[in-house]
């Protein structure tokens, strides 16, 4: 992904520089308002670098969907504290989403375990000619038994993810609806 920011800023900042590239000129004297971004921003006598972080932060709010929204940082130190946030932000975002998946792939690859297990012990159970009635029961218990401890799984990863703010608006909400039943 760096990579792929870095080789997007040099072709703007080479391909859209007046000095790099007649054609922008060409453009701004044929009516095209300001020939290019860095005619239009105003940065034909700055700096490569001053160029560079203003390239940086329009690739990387474009790449990372953030938008540009009303409030745009203006000097190039808020743009590059900005990219350094959007991607810190999103990287943190694919991170809880990550989370959030492997959560998922826990619970069904315990719920497969859970299953083979019922499996087995209902297959130990007919060949010992154990009664219906008692295998229904151990298959209910096993049954309850999985989803306390999948309960327990679960808020083991509530505690883990959320913030403390976030926990107690979850512990309130599911107090409060188990209370009201």
């Amino acid at each position: 992904v760096c990579v792929c920011v870095h080789v997007r800023v040099c072709v703007n900042v080479s391909v859209f520089s007046p000095v790099g590239r007649q054609g922008a000129l060409d453009a701004a004297e044929n009516g095209v308002a300001n020939g290019s971004w860095i005619q239009h921003y105003g940065l034909e006598n700055a700096s490569l670098s001053v160029q560079y972080v203003n390239s940086l932060y329009w690739s990387v709010v474009t790449l990372s969907t953030v938008g540009y929204g009303d409030i745009t940082p203006q000097s190039p130190w808020e743009k590059g504290w900005a990219c350094f946030a959007i991607i810190v932000s999103s990287g943190w975002f694919a991170y809880m989403i990550s989370s959030v998946v492997q959560v998922g792939a826990r619970t069904s690859e315990m719920r497969r375990a859970y299953e083979f297990e019922i499996e087995d012990i209902n297959r130990y159970l007919r060949q010992r000619k154990a009664p219906v009635d008692l295998r229904v029961r151990v298959e209910q218990f096993l049954h309850s038994r999985w989803q306390h401890e999948h309960r327990r799984n679960v808020e083991g990863s509530i505690d883990r993810l959320l913030t403390d703010a976030l926990k107690e608006e979850v512990t309130y909400a599911t107090m409060h609806n188990t209370l009201r039943h």
